[in-house]
């Protein structure tokens, strides 16, 4: 054994880290719950946003299909960074205790990292994908103009006759919303025959007639002259009943032929544009004004001179 000789014992970890990697690691997390708040934030941006267009698309009436994807984007966002914030917590906190306890070696969170890349990646991809798919509606831009106050009232469109004899206003009872009411300078026997006419020169297609004042009559009860026409063209029809099939309980079109208690005979039908509102038919608004001025130029030719 040599004198003076000491022997290094090797040194024990250090029992307290430096603060530079203390406040490393916690830069790191900190780090991790912005990137997480960010997406929760800008998810819910996006899914208020999703609803929003939803709204417009009900109130404008232009065609939006693709608000589902912002909605359900937003809700993946949210999802997703409450999870990068709940990953960075359970990654980081055995990281700050092996730091405590004074190792060097410690693991990093580039798992997480790489694993929020990759579902990015993915949630981006699958977005694009369905933007590109659905678009924007065909007609998108389109507005359907409803008939100015149709909801509080019925409309009253005025025959061609003479200015002298004021048309009379449409009856209280017809206020329902989308119908048009027509004043008839003739009584309501003749306005139907007109109508029928009319149709026929146009060559319009007359599915069926149905008189609720002889129904009544035999079932021993009394009505004043009420008399549906249903008549069509299957080539302006189909189109809207491709779009949305509900309309067809609507289709083919109808005419009412009335009279009110003061004798007056009336003609009324639905507005093609409250139907389709009614039914969100938004793709054919070409459609929908072909049919409107179409009744419109039928109710003046039975209803006027």
């Amino acid at each position: 054994m040599m004198a003076g000789t000491s022997e290094q014992q090797p040194s024990s970890p250090d029992r307290h880290p430096n603060a530079q990697t203390r406040v490393a690691i916690e830069r790191t997390l900190l780090a991790w719950i912005r990137t997480g708040l960010a997406m929760m934030g800008f998810g819910f941006v996006l899914d208020r946003f999703g609803f929003f267009l939803g709204e417009l698309s009900r109130v404008s009436h232009v065609g939006v299909r693709s608000v589902h994807v912002s909605l359900w984007s937003g809700i993946f966002l949210i999802a997703l960074g409450a999870a990068v914030n709940l990953g960075a917590a359970v990654l980081s906190y055995p990281v700050l205790v092996r730091a405590r306890s004074g190792e060097n070696d410690l693991p990093g969170t580039w798992k997480l990292g790489l694993a929020l890349a990759v579902l990015t990646a993915l949630g981006g991809t699958a977005i694009a994908v369905l933007l590109f798919v659905t678009g924007p509606a065909e007609g998108a831009g389109v507005r359907i103009t409803p008939p100015s106050g149709y909801r509080e009232r019925s409309h009253t469109m005025r025959s061609d006759m003479s200015s002298a004899n004021a048309s009379p206003p449409a009856p209280p009872e017809q206020a329902a919303s989308g119908l048009v009411s027509v004043p008839c300078r003739h009584n309501a026997a003749q306005t139907l025959e007109r109508l029928e006419a009319v149709l026929k020169q146009k060559g319009i297609r007359l599915f069926a007639r149905i008189d609720h004042a002889a129904g009544a009559r035999e079932a021993g009860l009394s009505l004043r002259p009420t008399t549906v026409l249903l008549f069509g063209n299957p080539q302006a029809g189909t189109p809207l009943m491709q779009t949305q099939q509900t309309i067809g309980i609507d289709l083919p079109l109808k005419a009412l032929v009335w009279e009110d208690e003061a004798g007056r005979a009336w003609l009324t039908y639905n507005d093609p544009r409250y139907l389709a509102e009614r039914h969100g038919v938004r793709d054919h608004p070409e459609s929908v004004q072909a049919m409107t001025a179409s009744l419109q130029a039928l109710a003046a030719a039975a209803t006027g001179p």
